[in-house]
């Protein structure tokens, strides 16, 4: 599925995988964390740059495929023509949700949004009257 930024994330929910194409600018970084729980796969699809995990740092390029392993962080550096990939690893499994005061430590309630989540693919709806999920096309929870 296509996202808002140019991108495009794996859908649906019995999956047992994560994959999303990534488009960084020229001469940009991209950081992220690697997952805690399973390896990471990059094959870039277009453009080049530099992949640092770890204490390793390495050149992409247009069809390379890279490894980052669990845990710790990945910062890839786009080149001067930008850089896009496709990032494959094991599905992430969101943590447990905070308490009330976890969340809240000074008082106050939480924003409800829940009527605003697609219950098909978990994307926010962001105008203040959608009806239908602009993402996957489901109807929003009334």
């Amino acid at each position: 599925m296509a996202t808002e930024d140019g991108g495009w994330q794996l859908g649906g929910t019995e999956r047992q995988l994560d994959a999303e194409v990534v488009q960084v600018a020229p001469n940009r970084e991209f950081a992220s964390p690697a997952p805690e729980s399973g390896d990471l796969l990059l094959y870039v699809t277009r453009g080049n740059g530099h992949l640092e995990s770890g204490s390793r740092l390495e050149a992409v390029d247009t069809g390379c495929v890279s490894w980052v392993p669990p845990g710790g962080r990945y910062v890839l550096t786009a080149g001067p023509e930008g850089l896009a990939f496709l990032a494959v690893g094991a599905r992430a499994v969101a943590p447990p949700s905070p308490t009330p005061e976890e969340a809240h430590p000074y008082g106050g309630e939480p924003a409800c949004l829940l009527h605003r989540v697609c219950t098909e693919c978990g994307r926010l709806a962001t105008g203040l009257g959608d009806r239908y999920c602009a993402r996957c096309g489901t109807p929003l929870p009334s």
